[in-house]
C-alpha cells in the first residue's frame, strides 16, 4: 500500500510501486510470449510480427483502458463533465484486442496467418500472468479494493476509513492459477486455452464484482461495467468452444474454404508439409 514514489526523477515526478508493477506486467507478457512461442515452435517471422503487434496493442490497450473508465465516469456523473482519468482492465482488454485484430488483418502475410491459432493459444497465458502482476500493483496503489469487512481477510488502506476485502489480491491469485492451467494446456498441446481464458475469467470477474467497493460508474443498469463486458466475454468463450469442436470434426475440404478459422494452415499445405517431413524423415533414417 505504498503510494509514494520509490524511484524519483524530480520533486514532483517518479515511479510508485503501482507504476513499477505495471511496467513489470507488460514486460512479463512479452517474455512469456517468447517462451511459449518456442514451446509451440512458432515460425520466426510470425513470432517477430506478433511481438511487434503485441507491443502496439499494449499501448492501444492502455489508452482504451483510460478511455473506457472516463466514459463510465462521464455516464455516472449524468454527462456533466468529461474528464480523462482512471483505468479499467476490461476496457483495456477490449481496446487491445481490437487493435491487434485490425493490425493482423491489415498487415499479416500468409506465412504469419498460418500461425494464427498458435498465437490464439499462447496469448491468454501472457494476458493472465501480466494481469495478475498488475493486480498486485493495484494493491500497492490502493485501488480496485473491495467492500468493507470485519473478517480476518480485511485490509486497512490509509485512504479508507475501515478495512476492506483485498479483491485485487483475490483476483491476482485466481489469475496466477489460471496461468498455471493455460501453461499446462500449452505444454500438452490442448487447444482450448483461449476459450478457457474467456470463460474462466469472465465468470470470476462477474462474481468478484459483487465484492468490489470502489466506484467505477455504470454501463448497464444493475450491472457494473465489468459485469456487462464479462457477459460478452463469456459468449465469446462459448463461441470459441464451438469453433474448436468444428475444427476437430470438419472435413478437410470444408476447412480449406476458411483456413484461418479452422487450422493454423490450409489443409492442402498441411498435407504437403507433412509429406515433406515424412520424406525428410525417410532420408535421415537411411
Amino acid at each position: 500500500m505504498h503510494q509514494d514514489y520509490v524511484i524519483r526523477f524530480s520533486k514532483d515526478s517518479g515511479l510508485a510501486l503501482y507504476d513499477i508493477f505495471l511496467i513489470f506486467a507488460c514486460l512479463s507478457a512479452l517474455v512469456i510470449f517468447d517462451w511459449f512461442s518456442k514451446l509451440r515452435r512458432m515460425d520466426p517471422a510470425a513470432n517477430k510480427f506478433f511481438y511487434i503487434l503485441g507491443l502496439v496493442s499494449i499501448i492501444a490497450g492502455a489508452f482504451s483502458a483510460m478511455l473506457f473508465q472516463s466514459v463510465y465516469n462521464w455516464i455516472a456523473s449524468g454527462f456533466a463533465e468529461f474528464e480523462f482519468r482512471g483505468m479499467t482492465f476490461m476496457g483495456g482488454l477490449a481496446g487491445g484486442a481490437i487493435a491487434f485484430i485490425l493490425g493482423y488483418n491489415l498487415f499479416a502475410k500468409p506465412e504469419v496467418r498460418r500461425e494464427f491459432w498458435k498465437l490464439a493459444e499462447i496469448a491468454p497465458a501472457c494476458v493472465a500472468f501480466a494481469h495478475g502482476v498488475g493486480r498486485i500493483g493495484c494493491f500497492f496503489g490502493g485501488c480496485c479494493y473491495g467492500v468493507e469487512t470485519d473478517s480476518f481477510l480485511g485490509v486497512q488502506f490509509p485512504h479508507l476509513p475501515n478495512p476492506v476485502h483485498p479483491t485485487m489480491l483475490y483476483e491476482a491469485a485466481f489469475l496466477f492459477a489460471l496461468f498455471g492451467l493455460l501453461y499446462y494446456f500449452t505444454k500438452k498441446d490442448i487447444r482450448y486455452s483461449l476459450a478457457a481464458y474467456c470463460i474462466g475469467y469472465s465468470v470470476f470477474r462477474f462474481l468478484i464484482e459483487f465484492l468490489r467497493g470502489d466506484p467505477r460508474g455504470e454501463l448497464v443498469p444493475t450491472l457494473s461495467p465489468s459485469q456487462a463486458l464479462s457477459v460478452l466475454l463469456l459468449l465469446i468463450g462459448a463461441g470459441l468452444l464451438v469453433l474448436n469442436r468444428l475444427r476437430s470434426t470438419m472435413p478437410d475440404k470444408v476447412k480449406g474454404i476458411l483456413p484461418v478459422l479452422f487450422e493454423c494452415q490450409p489443409a492442402a499445405e498441411a498435407g504437403s508439409a507433412g509429406a515433406e517431413k515424412q520424406a525428410d524423415g525417410d532420408g535421415s533414417d537411411k
